[in-house]
């Protein structure tokens, strides 16, 4: 397994987020990265309307290939086919695509919080993110599993929510990666 086990479950915000990188981690076997085969959707069932795959080309994120239901309305519209550039992210674009780069470029999961984007009005909804390197070769990095929810900024943990409240523009947000 490629995440060091336990250490980094206290900085999940959100349940979704640490169900997701359990089932990542399982798959990472011997120091590869997982493919999109080794992680099922019949073990993720409930997270499927906030989950997307994008591809990419082992460097940058490229086009989404699969969006979820709960992405069309966070987004206002299907986002499937596009280009992770061009998302409806509005000024948080490169925010956004950096937590795909980190992902890929680091090879592990990353994960944080931001003001939410899309349709959501960001002074009162925060987005909790998860972004998961996959590799059809074990090494190289050619898709990326994210997870995107929103919650109401009120009804986040104090700690969390103080930080998203300091940090209203998403190039302060939190970010965290395992270890």
């Amino acid at each position: 397994m490629l995440m060091s086990g336990g250490s980094a479950n206290t900085t999940f915000q959100i349940d979704e987020q640490r169900r997701l990188v359990e089932l990542w981690d399982h798959a990472a076997v011997g120091g590869r990265l997982p493919s999109r085969r080794d992680i099922a959707p019949s073990r993720m069932v409930a997270l499927l309307p906030h989950v997307s795959i994008v591809d990419t080309d082992g460097h940058q994120p490229g086009r989404v290939r699969l969006a979820g239901t709960g992405l069309r309305n966070l987004y206002g519209r299907e986002i499937t086919g596009l280009a992770v550039a061009d998302m409806p992210f509005g000024s948080a674009a490169d925010y956004w695509v950096q937590t795909f780069r980190d992902a890929i470029r680091m090879r592990r999961p990353v994960w944080g919080a931001a003001p939410a984007t899309g349709r959501q009005d960001p002074r009162i909804a925060t987005q909790i993110w998860t972004r998961l390197p996959l590799s059809s070769d074990g090494h190289t990095v050619d898709a990326v599993i994210a997870l995107d929810c929103v919650r109401w900024t009120a009804h986040l943990p104090a700690a969390l929510r103080d930080t998203i409240d300091r940090n209203r523009t998403p190039e302060m947000a939190a970010v965290c990666v395992a270890a």
